[in-house]
């Protein structure tokens, strides 16, 4: 399901069609990089269309499960140029999708349910659990951090900004009149804190698993249809589905069909009777230990800043600050005239 979700999420056809191709990324004469990232090539119009022509190529790939590594490497290449020529078209799915292809280049997502797994029977389609919960992991970290930054008197004491935003979007059909109620705001504002923070742990706990997953969907349905915030809410809920068992899409296939056969269960690393070398088990271990740590560190990294950082933007970018603050801005180039 994640692969899937990852690959479709990516398509070549939805960025030309609302043309963004030209306007955010061939179009602008003038870019804001990251920073330590100026040395990152500027393509020019040709170049950024081959660029998105390869990230739509490397996602359907991915969604079909045909060279799942090869794709996710010429997806990670491609989409990653994409955003890191510019700050200003940083979004967190984004930056999420990215983080996700660079996984894809270990975690065995074409294991199952893939062209590669036709192409390789023999192969194995079980999925050790580790991997699996790294990738709970990756998805949990998202709502953790959101949560956390949430967590401050803007949002939980003033409702802001839900309470500047809200009244923007009355034209909702029969909610419309409710969301210009400043109370709305704060009801609205601690009610999203409360989902972030406590989503992840719902959905590990079986009992309350489908519960949390119903309200994973709800909760990104309204926040789509209220603001604009892209594919991120769809991504959202098919991600959230690796908190399930595993061998879900193949149980829920089986109820389907009436058959009473079990869906195969999680197996280690290596294929029955292979266990895997001892180094390489320590080895993977020690990776997946440091991306752990990289990634609880860049959502808190803004804490070793001075100030406020939603004011300053230090730290602000790949810390899932998820509708925390909106910025606008707008620059043009003085004329002068010739007397």
């Amino acid at each position: 399901m994640l692969r899937i979700a990852l690959g479709l999420v990516l398509s070549a056809v939805r960025t030309w069609a609302y043309g963004w191709t030209d306007s955010l990324y061939a179009g602008p004469t003038h870019r804001f990089t990251y920073l330590w990232m100026g040395w990152v090539p500027q393509p020019g119009p040709l170049g950024i269309r081959v660029l998105v022509a390869a990230t739509g190529v490397a996602g359907a790939a991915i969604a079909l499960g045909w060279r799942t590594r090869l794709a996710a490497l010429v997806l990670l290449v491609s989409f990653g140029w994409i955003e890191a020529i510019d700050a200003t078209t940083y979004l967190n799915h984004y930056w999420f999708v990215t983080l996700l292809a660079l996984l894809a280049l270990v975690v065995p997502f074409g294991a199952a349910w893939s062209l590669d797994a036709r192409r390789r029977p023999a192969r194995s389609s079980r999925v050790a659990r580790g991997w699996v919960w790294l990738l709970r992991f990756q998805v949990g970290i998202v709502y953790a951090s959101a949560g956390l930054a949430k967590l401050q008197p803007d949002w939980l004491l003033r409702g802001i900004p839900l309470r500047f935003w809200l009244p923007a979007r009355s034209d909702v059909p029969l909610l419309g009149p409710l969301l210009r109620q400043p109370e709305t705001a704060h009801v609205l504002s601690v009610a999203g804190a409360a989902f972030d923070c406590l989503v992840v742990p719902l959905l590990l706990w079986r009992r309350t698993r489908i519960w949390a997953w119903l309200a994973v969907v709800a909760f990104h349905v309204i926040t789509w249809r209220l603001f604009p915030i892209g594919v991120f809410p769809w991504l959202m809920i098919a991600m959230a589905t690796v908190f399930f068992d595993p061998a879900w899409p193949r149980t829920l296939l089986h109820r389907i069909r009436r058959q009473a056969e079990v869906a195969e269960p999680l197996q280690a690393l290596a294929p029955a009777g292979a266990p895997a070398p001892r180094w390489r088990t320590r080895l993977l271990a020690a990776a997946a230990a440091v991306w752990v740590a990289v990634q609880i560190a860049l959502p808190l990294r803004h804490l070793a800043y001075p100030g406020d950082h939603r004011i300053t933007a230090e730290g602000y970018p790949f810390g899932w600050n998820v509708l925390l603050v909106e910025r606008q801005s707008s620059a043009s180039t003085p004329r002068t005239s010739c007397a």
